[in-house]
């Protein structure tokens, strides 16, 4: 792994509902320098994004399969309140088969659970507004 200082201070929102897979990208995330907020479903990210819309993360990182609201339904809410700031996305999921898009065809990029940190990380330094 790089070292501390990839991040430069950008913030990425982890949307998981696996408390554990959380905290291990929090650390990581941490340690590359970024700052991390989470959230543990879709509607939890959709509030966090509307408390904040004048100060959106630089990325988020997105599970597909969580209760409440899944990573689907998250991206297809998230695109149609005009009043949320664009957010590049990374899905994260252990089920890539009909892979998720935007509905105003934003490209996303998809990993497949476990996940290779230091292609993450890659990924994450290059989307990362």
């Amino acid at each position: 792994m790089a070292g501390p200082g990839r991040g430069a201070g950008q913030e990425i929102l982890v949307v998981d509902d696996d408390p554990a897979f959380r905290e291990v990208l929090v650390a990581v995330l941490s340690a590359e320098g970024y700052r991390v907020s989470v959230a543990e479903d879709g509607h939890q990210a959709l509030q966090s994004l509307a408390l904040r819309a004048d100060d959106p993360p630089s990325l988020i990182l997105l599970d597909l399969a969580m209760p409440v609201m899944s990573g689907q339904a998250f991206l297809e809410a998230h695109t149609a309140a005009a009043f949320l700031p664009a957010v590049p996305v990374i899905v994260l999921s252990g089920n890539l088969e009909g892979q998720p898009r935007r509905p105003d065809g934003h490209v996303i990029v998809y990993f497949r659970k476990p996940i290779h940190l230091e292609r993450l990380l890659e990924a994450i330094q290059l989307w990362a507004r």
